[in-house]
């Protein structure tokens, strides 16, 4: 009867961007395990990697999340 947006329309470029996000400090973690360390530095890696890459993301994130005016 009424045409109510969908709650996640609009943010598939966010969400795609988080993805990378996600898969580069994967990437991270997962490389450092294959090169040779244990798996407890493989973590430790991920998370800085993690850390280190929210200043790239944080502001492509704001960038990429439309604005809610009209969100009651």
């Amino acid at each position: 009867m009424y045409d109510i947006p969908d709650p996640t329309h609009g943010f598939e470029k966010a969400a795609l961007a988080f993805m990378m996000y996600a898969g580069l400090a994967l990437c991270v973690g997962a490389g450092a395990v294959w090169l040779g360390a244990s798996y407890q530095i493989g973590l430790i890696a991920f998370c800085i990697a993690a850390i280190v890459l929210l200043g790239v993301f944080v502001p492509i994130f704001r960038r990429l999340i439309p604005d809610r005016v009209n969100h009651d």
